[in-house]
């Protein structure tokens, strides 16, 4: 099993309880919030193209493991991370296919990313397919939107959720991005905001 090692690849180290207090706490608040019943898979939403939702996503998604015992799975359901150019779990390295690629970046905790698209609409239904099957084997769902707000298919990814949050930036998210971001998600999905930064 790979280590925590592998978010530090991405440039996302876990927060750590002890070091940082505030940082887990924050997350951990949020994480008991969304661990309710009813809002798993969980979609995060940037309220614009300058706002980072892995950061925040993957360390919700680290605190759902550290609160409940259950795995957690971290979906890039655009496919931004290059999971594929990391190991298989046998340690060899294959080729692209049909299903999501994941990887373990601590004991609880996986990063999934779908397979292979070359068009905005396949890349939407690859990331759809990804949050499918992952409802097989993880007990909390984080499935990053961003991207698909660029193209207009977010929708299509939106379908498979139960509930989105906005993530927006401080300083830098107008109240006019954070409103429009939070128009753009159904009524019956919208579980909040989250300011990060």
């Amino acid at each position: 099993m790979v280590t925590a090692e592998a978010i530090y690849e991405l440039g996302v180290p876990i927060a750590d309880p002890d070091a940082e207090p505030l940082a887990y706490g924050e997350c951990a608040r949020i994480a008991r919030r969304l661990r309710a019943p009813g809002y798993a898979p969980i979609g995060l939403a940037p309220a614009g193209p300058d706002v980072a939702v892995p950061p925040v996503g993957i360390q919700i998604a680290s605190v759902f493991v550290d609160l409940t015992g259950a795995s957690a799975a971290y979906v890039d359901a655009f496919g931004r991370i290059p999971t594929r150019a990391w190991s298989t779990p046998d340690g060899s390295r294959g080729p692209c296919n049909t299903l999501p690629t994941s990887r373990w970046l601590r004991d609880g905790l996986a990063i999934v990313t779908p397979a292979a698209a070359w068009s905005p609409r396949h890349r939407a239904l690859a990331g759809k397919r990804a949050v499918r099957e992952v409802e097989r084997g993880f007990r909390h769902i984080v499935v990053d939107l961003s991207g698909f707000d660029e193209l207009g298919e977010r929708d299509e990814i939106v379908d498979s959720l139960r509930s989105v949050v906005i993530v927006a930036a401080a300083r830098r998210t107008t109240e006019d991005a954070l409103l429009a971001a939070v128009e753009g998600v159904p009524p019956a999905k919208r579980a909040g905001a989250v300011l990060v930064g």
